[in-house]
């Protein structure tokens, strides 16, 4: 199999997300979108037949990841190895494989070099927006934040209660992207812990998958998201509710 050269997308997917400048996301989408990427697949008749010149049809090879149906994608025959893969792989342009799951209902996220300590995972809905992302400066991180479709707790720790000193009524405003992580364990060494509640509907950037939750934040909150007082649980414990987005406004 012929090498293929993904060595700037492979450098990119080493930045953290959230810490990507404009610059280096666009860079990354370009490089991902005009990508040729190899695919596992498993390779079949449509019919029984032993006919020499029967076609033969593909499909790709899905992993179980966190209760998803992912695809698993790999820039070079590098990482194809370490992940020790079926003997049947081609490589594919990501617009033919998005043309190719156009249609597809069961597939959940797709997994760049999945054994990796850089993997990327993007779902499928992501995928798709990535051939659509418009260059906007001033929201183009969260133009694609998706509302969550229930209520959930994410975490977030200072080593002051700034939010607390810093609330207006009561009322906490992010001036600038805040991240938090859904481990309440995350940087248990940093004494102070927001216990952020973020009802149903609210937009958040997911950055799972891209990162190993143990060690980074994996949710990014637009600026100017409000957050509502609740309650002191203990010395170094609060309890935080969304309750605006302005952002979004």
């Amino acid at each position: 199999m012929s090498s293929l050269d993904n060595a700037k997308l492979k450098e990119l997917m080493k930045i953290e997300p959230e810490s990507m400048s404009k610059e280096e996301y666009e860079s990354f989408v370009s490089e991902f979108k005009n990508a040729q990427l190899l695919l596992p697949v498993e390779i079949y008749s449509k019919t029984q037949s032993d006919e020499i010149n029967e076609p033969l049809s593909f499909k790709p090879v899905t992993i179980e990841e966190n209760g998803c149906k992912c695809i698993p994608l790999f820039t070079d025959n590098e990482e194809l190895k370490k992940d020790n893969p079926p003997v049947s792989v081609i490589a594919i342009f990501m617009k033919d494989l998005k043309d190719m799951l156009e249609d597809s209902s069961e597939i959940d996220e797709i997994m760049i070099n999945p054994s990796s300590k850089d993997t990327v995972c993007i779902d499928l809905d992501s995928f798709f927006d990535l051939f659509e992302v418009r260059n906007n400066p001033n929201d183009w991180i969260f133009e694609k934040a998706r509302p969550l479709n229930q209520e959930v707790k994410v975490y977030y720790r200072e080593l002051e209660p700034f939010m607390k000193k810093q609330a207006v009524g009561g009322v906490y405003s992010s001036p600038d992207p805040l991240k938090a992580s859904v481990n309440m364990h995350f940087d248990d060494n940093i004494p102070y812990l927001n216990v952020l509640i973020l009802p149903k509907d609210t937009r958040t950037v997911y950055l799972g998958g891209m990162m190993d939750p143990e060690m980074s934040c994996d949710i990014l909150l637009a600026p100017e998201t409000e957050f509502e007082f609740v309650s002191q649980e203990d010395e170094h414990t609060m309890i935080w509710k969304c309750v605006n987005q302005k952002f979004y406004d």
